[in-house]
């Protein structure tokens, strides 16, 4: 779908933002029982290649801004945003994961973003109605003074539609390719994985993940993508619940070990590290060794 421009001047917390020269806004309905976002992804495209790559974070992306503000005058029109104080939850600098996602209506290459807002979440009343808004920091842009992303459209509308704001004048999203109200693509996450492996796990690596029941049945597979901190960040979108978790990190066994997750609160795994150890043994050595010299060159 087409796009929305979304840059505020700065990350400026618990104050206005500044449009650059637009900033785009959404709604959604919280869910019936007491819920905490946990992280939150979204599609767009960019103007420069390089604002996908962060200069002191390698994997992620240049820096957003996230805000979110409750439905309080109830008219599907997101004016709480001219209030400075009206905003519930404000968080920025936040630098997203990314990666290729397809092409859009107008031909442009779409990319989905994800970022975790631990530590520090908004806590939601249920059946609520809000506005979140999704922008670039132009201060942290490749670019100063310059778009350099816009918010990606949706088919249909969900609840209120969605705007655009510059100064006081609020502007529906629009589909150009069908000539069209449009909202736009973001969605919320309430369950969230923190690993911490030993010994850490740098950025940017990626390591296949996935959970199944204790009974055995799948129910999701994906990758678990390292952060500054060593950690590795696994998003699943999964009911809260008792699984066993399976990460597979470069050339080490997999790790598994069985987790309870719930929502409002992170799952935090311990996971011992041991690059090497192709029998699992605990200890990387010559019987590691042999295995790699019995298998050398074998295909398939």
């Amino acid at each position: 779908m087409p796009t929305v421009i979304s840059t505020v001047a700065a990350c400026a917390p618990g104050s206005y933002s500044s449009p650059k020269p637009l900033i785009a806004f959404d709604d959604w309905t919280s869910p019936s029982t007491p819920a905490s976002v946990l992280w939150v992804e979204w599609w767009g495209t960019v103007h420069a290649w390089s604002q996908l790559f962060d200069p002191l974070t390698p994997g992620r992306a240049r820096p957003f801004i996230i805000r979110i503000f409750p439905d309080s005058n109830g008219n599907c029109l997101p004016d709480e945003v001219l209030n400075p104080n009206a905003a519930i939850y404000t968080k920025c600098p936040l630098k997203p994961f990314r990666q290729f996602a397809g092409i859009d209506c107008l031909g442009q290459p779409v990319i989905r973003f994800w970022v975790s807002l631990w530590p520090g979440l908004p806590s939601l009343s249920p059946n609520t109605r809000y506005w979140i808004q999704i922008s670039e920091d132009d201060q942290a842009s490749v670019r100063q003074n310059m778009v350099d992303f816009e918010w990606s459209g949706t088919c249909r509308v969900h609840g209120c539609q969605a705007y655009s704001h510059q100064g006081t004048i609020f502007a529906p999203a629009w589909n150009v390719c069908e000539n069209q109200p449009m909202d736009l693509a973001f969605c919320l996450g309430y369950t969230y994985i923190v690993v911490d492996p030993s010994p850490p796990a740098p950025p940017p690596t990626r390591a296949f993940a996935s959970l199944r029941t204790p009974e055995g049945t799948p129910i999701w597979d994906g990758f678990a993508f390292g952060n500054e901190n060593g950690q590795l960040e696994i998003f699943p979108e999964v009911e809260p619940g008792n699984y066993i978790l399976s990460i597979q990190v470069g050339g080490a066994l997999p790790f598994e070990t069985r987790v309870t997750i719930r929502r409002n609160e992170p799952t935090f795994v311990n996971m011992p590290l041991r690059l090497g150890d192709l029998n699992g043994d605990g200890v990387v050595d010559d019987a590691d060794l042999l295995i790699v010299l019995f298998n050398f060159g074998a295909g398939g």
